[in-house]
C-alpha cells in the first residue's frame, strides 16, 4: 500500500518532443525507400509535427485529434500554398486543421522557401 501512495504522490511528466526522430518514424511508415522526401518537405513534416505538438497541449488534446499522422504526411506530400488546397489534400480535413488552416499553410510555404522553424519559444495559438 505504501508503494501505491508513493507512486500516486509523484507527478507525472511528459517528455519533451523530438521532432525529427517523429518525423523519421513517420517516413518509415508512410514514405517510400524509391521516392524519399525532398529536404524542403521533411523540414515541413517537422515543423508541422513541431507545431502540432505544441497545440495539442496547449489544447491538452491528443496529437491524432489536432491532425492525423496520415493528414501531415499528405500535406507534406502535397505543399499545399492555400487553404483551399490544404482543404482538397485531407478530406475531410479535421476541425482543429480547419480552424488552423491559414496557419498551416503559412508553416509550409515558409518550409518551402528553406526556412528552418522553431515553435520552442513560441506558444501556439488554440
Amino acid at each position: 500500500m505504501q508503494k501505491s501512495a508513493g507512486l500516486c504522490g509523484t507527478a507525472y511528466r511528459e517528455a519533451p518532443l523530438d521532432a525529427g526522430e517523429l518525423a523519421m518514424s513517420l517516413c518509415e511508415r508512410f514514405g517510400s525507400k524509391q521516392r524519399p522526401l525532398e529536404p524542403k518537405q521533411m523540414n515541413a513534416l517537422k515543423a508541422l509535427t513541431e507545431w502540432r505538438d505544441l497545440l495539442a497541449r496547449n489544447l491538452d488534446e491528443s496529437l491524432n485529434y489536432v491532425a492525423p499522422d496520415a493528414c501531415l504526411w499528405r500535406i507534406c506530400l502535397a505543399m499545399p500554398t492555400s487553404p483551399v488546397k490544404l482543404r482538397s489534400t485531407c478530406n475531410p480535413l479535421p476541425a482543429t486543421l480547419q480552424q488552423h488552416a491559414q496557419e498551416v499553410v503559412d508553416i509550409v510555404s515558409k518550409c518551402s522557401q528553406g526556412a528552418v522553424l522553431d515553435f520552442s519559444a513560441e506558444p501556439a495559438t488554440p
